[in-house]
């Protein structure tokens, strides 16, 4: 049974809502007890309330293609709407570290040269972590070889045994 495409992009005001899952709750809410739906916000509640409650669900939002970081429409540690919201652009550099702009600053050179080596490369969406090469070292006599990011040690086999 394939699943059914949850990333449909709505259009809000400026911002593009992408989980259309998290945006079906917000509208209509969830079922609860005896199947019946509690909570959203409705249709005709204003944008912002929509935002902030998509926001509050962790759903993804861009602006102009750009992806928007949670918590720009609701403040996760004060447990309320803010009530202007705090756009921060996330980026990846070339090294895969993420990087957060605010919306009125201009992007790093970094940021911007590792963009076009994803776009030559023909990547889209987030860049993978660069795997760790492969690392000889010595330890208590014998070779060991690490590999990966968690450091896995292997003995090497002796191929004249």
């Amino acid at each position: 049974m394939e699943k059914e495409n949850t990333n449909i992009e709505v259009l809000l005001a400026d911002y593009e809502i992408v989980n259309l899952e998290k945006w079906d709750r917000v509208i209509n809410g969830t079922l609860g007890k005896e199947g019946r739906l509690f909570g959203g916000v409705g249709e005709d509640a204003p944008d912002m309330l929509k935002l902030v409650q998509y926001d509050k669900l962790g759903g993804l939002i861009k602006k102009g293609g750009r992806v928007v970081k949670n918590g720009a429409f609701y403040d996760f540690k004060m447990r309320q709407a803010r009530k202007k919201p705090v756009i921060e652009f996330l980026f990846r550099d070339i090294e895969g570290n993420e990087v957060v702009i605010p919306e009125n600053e201009e992007i790093p050179m970094e940021v911007r040269a590792a963009e076009m080596i994803r776009a030559k490369n023909g990547q889209v969406g987030r860049p993978k972590k660069a795997n760790m090469k492969k690392e000889e070292k010595m330890h208590g006599g014998k070779e060991i070889i690490e590999t990966g990011e968690m450091g896995i040690d292997e003995e090497p086999v002796d191929d004249d045994a």
